[in-house]
């Protein structure tokens, strides 16, 4: 858990990134891995920072969630990074409230339906969440919210099993190989990936960036750059652009020796404190569609 107060990490420490990509943190769900996140983005510098969708999760959150530090906190340290960053909020299934705010700015974040990034090597991405490729969340919700309760189940079984059979150390994930398993599955009927390849063709891109399916990946379908940010709950992973225009994938293992100026001895992490900011209201105004 968070703890202590710390002054921002110096920028010559920190690592410089020209834009961030980030998505399904799932504020407001008691498996969001918020200190963690909080630690990467207190220990990086970017121009640009995406927000690829279901950062807040309007099917679980409630107000009382505001009062938790750590969710508070990103809220805060969202809108503090405002101040010298251009931010971006590309809403998903999660947090589809915020898509009727689309293009306005809320404190300093602006609010996007998709977004086109271009890269310094002059590449064009599509930034979207991708559950518009999903025709489970796009036309069935009713069967996504069965998805996400089998999901959670899996998490609460997976936290027991691992208090009782593993080591601290583990990566082993009961709920990673199920997601894995469904997802790959819903990828397959709704033809996931050939609808991420039209669209890209549509719009004339070199890639997609997206998020949704919980599940880093970067590789190439056909001529085309696909990139998965991975999320907040179980992998703990971003994409970042280097200042030379490439793509990466940023797994939890690169963030963790990145921020591990942030952690004591004892493996606590101490983060920065900065004055309240006030939160918009539409982001407390959680009421998922």
């Amino acid at each position: 858990m968070i703890q202590g107060r710390y002054d921002f990490i110096k920028r010559g420490e920190a690592m410089h990134y020209r834009t961030i990509f980030v998505s399904d943190v799932h504020l407001g769900s008691k498996w969001s891995k918020v200190d963690q996140l909080a630690a990467f983005l207190s220990s990086s510098f970017c121009d640009r920072l995406y927000l690829v969708g279901d950062i807040i999760d309007g099917w679980k959150f409630r107000h009382e969630a505001l009062k938790t530090r750590s969710s508070h906190y990103i809220l805060q340290l969202l809108l503090k990074l405002s101040e010298k960053t251009e931010i971006f909020y590309i809403p998903g299934n999660h947090d589809d409230f915020l898509k009727e705010f689309s293009g306005r700015t809320l404190g300093g974040i602006h609010i996007l339906e998709r977004a086109f990034h271009t890269a310094a090597d002059g590449r064009r991405y599509l930034i979207t969440h991708g559950d518009e490729f999903d025709i489970v969340s796009k036309y069935t919700q009713w069967l996504a919210r069965i998805g996400d309760a089998a999901y959670e189940t899996s998490l609460w079984l997976n936290d027991g099993l691992s208090r009782l059979f593993l080591s601290d150390n583990s990566t082993w994930s009961l709920s990673r190989r199920a997601k894995r398993t469904v997802k790959e599955f819903v990828k397959y009927i709704s033809g996931y990936e050939r609808k991420i390849t039209e669209t890209a063709e549509r719009y004339n891109v070199e890639g997609i960036i997206c998020g949704h399916i919980h599940r880093p990946v970067m590789k190439k379908i056909g001529a085309l750059i696909y990139c998965n940010t991975g999320d907040w709950i179980e992998s703990c992973s971003a994409v970042i652009e280097t200042q030379d225009g490439s793509i990466k994938p940023l797994l939890w293992q690169q963030i963790r020796r990145q921020a591990q100026t942030l952690f004591d001895g004892n493996g606590n992490l101490g983060l920065p404190a900065f004055p309240f900011t006030e939160i918009p209201l539409p982001f407390l105004s959680c009421k998922s569609r």
